[in-house]
């Protein structure tokens, strides 16, 4: 059996340097939150993300969600939801929804944050799990699958 060292403190210190740009990406989200399947602002701002880090957008199909991939096969999948809430943001907050009557309250504008950072800084963790064929949580759901299968399930999303 192989083992894998990961340099928790180095991981850990990357993710520290990338806070202020996270944090800026999360409070941009969170000021325009849309709700359930109108999210496209939400996904154009992920998308621009993803590709200017290096990410392909494999299945770009559905009107609110897409699939990108990091990568040869098999990927690691990482899921993060990006729909709002109907409800009025009661923060006193500089980045407060500027959406009468949505927001993000449940968390999602974060999910979309620690996606992009882990793609950032977790790209040593992905490869030992890819190595091992080990699924991981982090934002969302999580699996190990090939590019073909993420394409499917896109499209039809029962599979």
């Amino acid at each position: 059996m192989t083992t894998t060292t990961i340099d928790h403190q180095g991981l850990l210190n990357r993710a520290w340097q990338l806070r202020a740009t996270l944090v800026r990406l999360r409070r941009s989200i969170h000021q325009l939150p849309e709700l359930g399947f109108e999210e496209e602002l939400t996904r154009a701002c992920a998308r621009e993300v993803l590709v200017s880090n290096g990410w392909d957008v494999v299945a770009d199909s559905a009107p609110t969600g897409l699939v990108a991939a990091l990568g040869p096969d098999p990927h690691v999948l990482l899921r993060a939801s990006i729909d709002a809430l109907p409800i009025q943001d009661p923060k006193a907050v500089d980045y407060r929804s500027t959406v009468p009557g949505v927001a993000h309250a449940c968390g999602h504008d974060a999910q979309v944050a620690v996606l992009v950072g882990t793609r950032e800084e977790g790209k040593d963790v992905a490869q030992a799990l890819r190595r091992r064929g080990i699924p991981c949580t982090t934002a969302g759901t999580t699996s190990v699958m090939d590019s073909e299968r993420a394409r499917q399930r896109t499209s039809n999303p029962a599979a």
